[in-house]
C-alpha cells in the first residue's frame, strides 16, 4: 500500500500498555440492512506511538507495515503537538 493510499481512522485511547504500545478502540455506527436499526460496532487495535498520548483522548491512526505480531497501526501526532 503506498503512503498516499493508507487507511486512516479516528480512535479513542483505552490503555497505554508496554513500550510504545497503546490499545485504542475504533467505533462506527451501522444500520441493519433489513430493519434499519442503528447499532454501534467497535474494534480494539494495538497501535505504535512515538509520543505518549493521553488516556481517553481521541487520536488519528494510520495503517503501516507490521511493527510486531499484532501492531499494524501507528498513532499520528496531532497538529498542535507537532507545533510544540
Amino acid at each position: 500500500m503506498s503512503k498516499k493510499n493508507r487507511a486512516s481512522k479516528t480512535a479513542e485511547v483505552l490503555k497505554i500498555s508496554n513500550h510504545n504500545t497503546a490499545v485504542v478502540v475504533v467505533r462506527k455506527r451501522q444500520a441493519h440492512k433489513v430493519y434499519k436499526k442503528v447499532y454501534e460496532v467497535s474494534s480494539k487495535l494495538l497501535c505504535h506511538f512515538d509520543k505518549k498520548p493521553e488516556l481517553k483522548s481521541f487520536v488519528s491512526i494510520i495503517s503501516c507495515r507490521p511493527v510486531s505480531k499484532n501492531k499494524r497501526w501507528r498513532i499520528i501526532p496531532s497538529k498542535n503537538e507537532v507545533s510544540k
